[in-house]
C-alpha cells in the first residue's frame, strides 16, 4: 500500500542527489510530456548519451529529487537537473573573474504529485543549496539560469527573474531551395570548425566584458556564460538524436560563416544553429520544429560597415533557411540580437520578413544572482540560445 504523500514543508521533505535508478525513474515519468515523438527507449537512450558529453560527465550534471527522508524507498515528489557552466563576471572597471554558473533544467512533477507545492519546495531548497555553495566558495555558484515554459511567475517567486526575452522570428519556406550552393563569401560550418570558432568567440566575449564602462560611477555587474566547445557539443548531441530519428540522418551543417573580400579574416560574421522539436506529448500540443540560432558573432563591430553586415546576414540566413526547410522547421529564431543586427534585418533585409517577438510564456530566460548586490544591478551578456538547457 502506498503511504500518504507528505506536506511540501514537512521537515522530512528534503532535496537529495538522485542515484542512477532514480534518475531513470525521472526520465520514465517525464517521457509522456517531453518525449516529442521518441519512444521511451529512444528518449532514455538520448538522456544516457547526453551524460557522456564533456559538459555533463564527471559531475557536470547533477540530478536532484525532492523526496521524503522518512519513507522507506525514496519516492520522487519532484525532480530537476543542474548543469555546471563556465562563466565570467565583470566588475564595472572591467576586472574579470572566472566563475561557475548553474543551469537548471528538466523541472518535473508527475501528475499524481502535482498541486501540492513540491516543485516550489524543490526550487526553494535548490536555491538555498546554490547560495550556500557561493557563500562557502565564492565563484562556485555565482549565478543560475533557467528557461521557463510556464510563464514568469513561478520561478520569479523563487528569485529566478526573467531577463532579456526578445527574439527575431523568420518564416521558413515549405520547400528547400533548389540550389545547395552557398552564397559568395559564405562557408558552411561543420563539426570541424567548432573548436576554433568557440575559442575565438570566448576571446571576443572576454574582451567585451573587460572593457570598463565609460561612466566611472556605474555599479552594473556584467555576467556571461561562455559559449565554449563543451556547451556547443551538448547542444549538437541533442540535435543529432532528434534528426536521426525524424530525418534519418544527423545534420552536416552546424552554421555558416561570412568572410568579407578580400580576405578580411578579422571581420568575419558567423552564426551557429540547432534544430529543436516541441510538442507531441501527453498534453496534445502539435509537433513544431524550430531552427534556433545558438550564437551570432560579429567579429569586429567597429570595422564592419552596415552594408557588409547586411551582406553577411543575408548569406548566413540563406543557409539557415535551407537547413530549416530540409528539417521541416516552422520558423527560425534568433535570441536577443544586437540593435545593429535588428536594424540590418529591418532596414536592409525586409524580404526575410523578420519580426520582433517578446516571449512571455515559453523559453523564458531567467537569472538568479548569488553574488553581492541585487539581480537588478546585473547585466546578462550574450543571453542567447546556446545557454538553454
Amino acid at each position: 500500500m502506498t503511504s500518504p504523500l507528505p506536506g511540501a514543508h514537512d521537515p522530512s521533505v528534503v532535496l537529495a542527489v538522485a542515484d542512477r535508478d532514480e534518475q531513470r525513474q525521472a526520465w520514465h515519468a517525464s517521457h509522456p510530456s517531453w518525449g516529442g515523438g521518441l519512444t521511451l527507449d529512444q528518449y532514455c537512450a538520448r538522456e544516457e548519451d547526453l551524460l557522456t558529453t564533456a559538459l555533463a560527465r564527471d559531475g557536470g550534471l547533477t540530478p536532484w529529487i525532492l523526496t521524503d527522508a522518512a519513507s522507506g524507498p525514496r519516492r520522487i515528489l519532484s525532480s530537476c537537473e543542474t548543469l555546471r557552466k563556465r562563466a565570467v563576471v565583470a566588475r564595472p572597471d572591467g576586472t574579470l573573474t572566472d566563475v561557475t554558473a548553474h543551469g537548471v533544467a528538466s523541472v518535473f512533477t508527475e501528475p499524481a504529485c502535482r498541486s501540492r507545492g513540491y516543485a516550489g519546495r524543490m526550487m526553494a531548497l535548490l536555491g538555498e543549496e546554490l547560495a550556500r555553495r557561493e557563500q562557502t566558495d565564492p565563484g562556485a555558484a555565482a549565478f543560475s539560469v533557467l528557461f521557463s515554459d510556464i510563464g514568469p511567475t513561478f520561478y520569479a517567486n523563487h528569485q529566478w527573474m526573467p531577463v532579456g526575452n526578445t527574439h527575431l522570428e523568420f518564416p521558413v519556406a515549405a520547400e528547400p531551395p533548389s540550389s545547395t550552393v552557398p552564397p559568395a563569401h559564405i562557408t558552411e560550418l561543420g563539426d570541424g570548425h567548432l573548436a576554433a570558432l568557440a575559442a575565438r568567440d570566448e576571446q571576443l566575449l572576454r574582451a567585451q566584458l573587460g572593457t570598463p564602462f565609460a561612466d566611472s560611477s556605474s555599479t552594473t555587474v556584467r555576467a556571461a556564460i561562455l559559449p565554449d566547445l563543451a556547451t556547443l557539443r551538448w547542444q549538437y548531441r541533442r540535435e543529432d538524436h532528434m534528426l536521426r530519428h525524424f530525418l534519418g540522418r544527423a545534420p552536416r551543417v552546424r552554421g555558416a560563416l561570412y568572410t568579407p573580400p578580400p580576405g578580411g579574416s578579422e571581420r568575419r560574421v558567423w552564426g551557429l544553429w540547432a534544430r529543436s522539436r516541441y510538442g507531441g506529448g501527453a498534453d496534445g500540443d502539435p509537433v513544431v520544429t524550430v531552427l534556433h540560432f545558438l550564437r551570432l558573432v560579429v567579429e569586429d563591430e567597429a570595422a564592419t560597415a552596415d552594408e557588409a553586415l547586411a551582406e553577411a546576414l543575408a548569406g548566413i540566413m540563406a543557409v539557415a533557411r535551407r537547413e530549416a526547410a530540409e528539417a521541416s522547421c516552422r520558423r527560425i529564431e534568433m535570441w536577443n540580437p544586437s540593435e545593429r543586427v535588428r536594424a540590418a534585418f529591418r532596414d536592409r533585409l525586409p524580404q526575410l520578413e523578420g519580426k520582433v517577438v517578446e516571449r512571455d510564456t515559453s523559453n523564458l530566460a531567467s537569472l538568479r544572482w548569488f553574488g553581492a548586490g541585487s539581480v537588478d544591478n546585473v547585466e546578462w551578456v550574450a543571453n542567447e540560445r546556446f545557454e538553454w538547457c
